[in-house]
């Protein structure tokens, strides 16, 4: 095996033209997930493998269903890798065939496809699917025949373990961003928190790794959950007002997060700092205008990364699917790029090859930054960037290195523009 702490430099041959007129969508693909454990390397392997033939890569994404929203930035950027790649001479001098289809956000349908183009496809490799229920569900195909797969939207930890052997964690740990939160509050002398969270599992271990780095500092909290899809948050918000506190936590899905928002203004609930999980995006700015002004958020990117790869990739992104890109597509991408670097680096597309290479070694230069796991397979080398809305723009604050401003605003500015 090659020692974890050698590292790949470099962008794996990512275009730097901005493409346009994506036909990318060779695959149909079925909706797959679901299956077992797994034993050796390069199980499956069939006559491709090597051979000079193409590179048979298997996806099932939310395209349609109640996660497409976000989902369709991830199989947008899984397509534009494989034109990207194949533009610049596939992997190794292979092309790559992309085999996605639409699982409608439903798990059977996932395990169905990723099965079928493991079993008919002979896929080298699996881009992983949406939610982590998802992903759980199509851990255990890859596992059972041994293909390796990378999972960018699996934010929660617990799914991986030293048990599996072949499915890598693409997504920077949840629960794992709130300190610049607590140690700016606490430089602050902020006394208390209040914590609205979702009732689901991903986001109870959120709340769980702020809880903890709000202990750290002595600040006192207290959560309030709501019901996943929930609008009305009148009762939570009336209630953490009778809390009175410094500041309010939103871990909550997006349009949760709106609703909470719209209820603290309409309540003139007013503390001196809120943070969330999806306080960064656009719809945000264009629901409460000048009020999103000094709001926090977390994010694994953002489209204000001030790199050569992220302005290049984002102008294709635009250029190919007229729509600006999330981190969705970032973490997506990332993965493919991930896949990639293996290849190249292991000298083989053979898939104990490629699952050894991700699992000890640390990759530089995906457009989400460094990939690296742990022996669990939990990434362990993305950054989360702690964010600040500033006259209209999101400004990245932490990690220094990535900071696009050093400059905060506090307290929040009063509601009412």
């Amino acid at each position: 095996m090659v020692d974890r702490r050698d590292y790949i430099k470099g962008v794996a041959g990512i275009s730097t033209l901005a493409v346009a007129g994506c036909t990318s969508q060779n695959g149909g693909g079925d909706g797959g997930d679901g299956g077992d454990g797994g034993d050796s390397g390069g199980g499956g392997g069939g006559a491709n493998q090597d051979t000079g033939d193409e590179i048979v890569v298997g996806a099932s994404m939310s395209l349609s269903g109640s996660f497409s929203t976000n989902a369709i930035h991830v199989g947008n950027a899984y397509r534009l890798w494989e034109k990207q790649v194949n533009e610049n001479g596939g992997i190794d001098g292979r092309p790559v065939r992309l085999e996605m289809q639409d699982d409608q956000s439903k798990t059977e349908n996932a395990v169905k496809a990723v099965q079928r183009v493991i079993e008919q496809e002979d896929a080298d490799a699996i881009l992983g699917p949406y939610s982590s229920g998802v992903t759980a569900a199509v851990m255990g195909v890859v596992e059972e025949f041994g293909v390796p797969m990378i999972a960018p939207m699996a934010s929660s930890p617990s799914i991986f373990s030293s048990d599996n052997d072949w499915s890598f964690m693409g997504y920077p740990m949840a629960g794992t961003s709130w300190g610049p939160d607590a140690d700016l509050l606490a430089e602050k002398g902020a006394s208390k928190v209040a914590i609205l969270r979702t009732d689901v599992a991903v986001h109870e271990l959120e709340a769980e790794g702020a809880k903890e780095e709000l202990d750290a500092k002595g600040i006192e909290h207290r959560t309030w959950t709501n019901q996943f899809g929930a609008e009305d948050l009148s009762t939570q918000v009336s209630e953490m007002a009778g809390y009175d506190p410094d500041s309010i936590y939103l871990i909550t899905y997006g349009g949760t997060t709106l609703a909470a928002l719209r209820e603290l203004i309409n309540q003139d609930v007013d503390p001196d700092h809120i943070t969330g999980v999806t306080t960064g995006g656009e719809t945000l700015q264009d629901t409460i205008g000048g009020n999103i002004n000094g709001i926090f958020g977390h994010s694994p990117w953002s489209t204000d990364l001030e790199t050569e790869q992220a302005t290049s990739l984002i102008d294709a992104y635009v250029s190919e699917f007229a729509m600006q890109p999330t981190f969705h597509f970032a973490l997506g991408y990332s993965s493919a790029q991930a896949y990639q670097m293996a290849v190249e680096g292991a000298g083989s597309a053979e898939k104990g090859a490629v699952r050894d290479y991700l699992a000890n070694n640390a990759i530089e230069g995906t457009l989400t930054g460094t990939f690296e796991v742990n022996d669990q397979r939990r990434q362990v080398g993305y950054d989360w960037l702690t964010t600040q809305w500033q006259g209209g723009k999101k400004e990245i604050l932490q990690p220094e290195a990535k900071a696009t401003t050093d400059e905060i605003i506090w307290p929040k500015p009063n509601w009412g523009v």
